[in-house]
């Protein structure tokens, strides 16, 4: 699932100008925006809107993807307090939040003005195609897959792919640059977008404006890639993910079923994955 650095820069430049598209509409007519995009979306929004037929499912996964992360968060806790127990304080204010499974995903998917934005909502590899360039280089990306889309904060879709795609080497490396190609590259969209300079955005765009976001949102990110690493860990036909889907809609206590089998057979792969990038979000979020 790893992607390497080249890649992850061409979809992050991608992403960036994307999501420059919603702050230039906004900032040219945001009746507009509002009428045409924003309420389209939040009647659409998977996790937010409650519907009859889906909302057990819903909430069933909510809370499989919460049991997920308490699972690495016991294994990352062992091995943190054999170190000196640094984590200790942050890792249990963080549990407290993900107990409630459900209500976390639905706080952390409101919009934060002025910085929300159109979200893909599932920003992954398998939702990105790449164009080469004569030297078998990245050069550009088209994105597919727009399914469930949410009008929330930027970071919903940066911390996903990021936790999802990058390797915990990467993250502890490069985290400043990768940052850092998002913003610049978002700075330069807008700025011809709305033909205006750089410094007219300040400090509304600035990077310090969008590493906020990202210490306040990242956890929505992190929940969803530890149970997308978990569950795609193994060959899903093992699993019966496809018979359970084909055969209809599947009830909670399927879907809890698919899951605890899924944790069962996680191996030390996953840990050792993981559990950095338990250590990378410990050290970004926010109070």
């Amino acid at each position: 699932m790893l992607m390497d650095y080249e890649h992850i820069l061409v979809a992050l430049e991608g992403l960036a100008r994307f999501h420059a598209l919603s702050y230039g509409t906004k900032k040219k007519d945001y009746r507009s925006f509002e009428e045409r995009v924003v309420a389209q979306i939040r009647d659409g929004r998977r996790f937010v809107k409650k519907q009859v037929t889906s909302d057990a499912i819903t909430e069933g996964y909510q809370r499989n993807v919460a049991h997920t992360a308490m699972m690495f968060f016991d294994k990352f806790n062992e091995k943190q307090r054999e170190e000196g127990g640094l984590y200790t304080e942050k890792l249990e204010r963080v549990r407290r939040r993900v107990e409630n499974g459900p209500e976390l995903i639905r706080e952390l998917l409101v919009p934060d003005e002025p910085l929300a934005v159109l979200c893909h909502g599932d920003f992954n590899r398998n939702n990105i195609m790449f164009r080469y360039d004569s030297d078998n280089k990245p050069c550009d990306v088209k994105f597919i897959d727009f399914q469930t889309p949410f009008y929330a904060s930027p970071a919903i879709d940066l911390s996903f792919f990021l936790f999802v795609n990058a390797s915990p080497e990467l993250w502890a490396t490069r985290w400043n640059d990768m940052f850092s190609v998002y913003h610049s590259t978002l700075l330069d969209a807008l700025s011809e977008f709305l033909n205006c300079s750089q410094e007219t955005l300040q400090p509304e765009f600035s990077q310090e404006a969008f590493e906020c976001q990202f210490s306040k949102y990242l956890l929505y990110g992190f929940l969803l890639a530890t149970s997308f690493i978990v569950a795609h860990a193994e060959d899903p036909d093992k699993l019966k993910v496809y018979e359970l889907c084909n055969a209809g809609i599947p009830t909670l206590e399927e879907l809890s079923n698919i899951m605890q089998e899924a944790l069962k057979l996680v191996g030390a792969e996953v840990f050792d994955r993981v559990l950095p990038l338990t250590k990378e979000m410990l050290d970004r979020i926010g109070p």
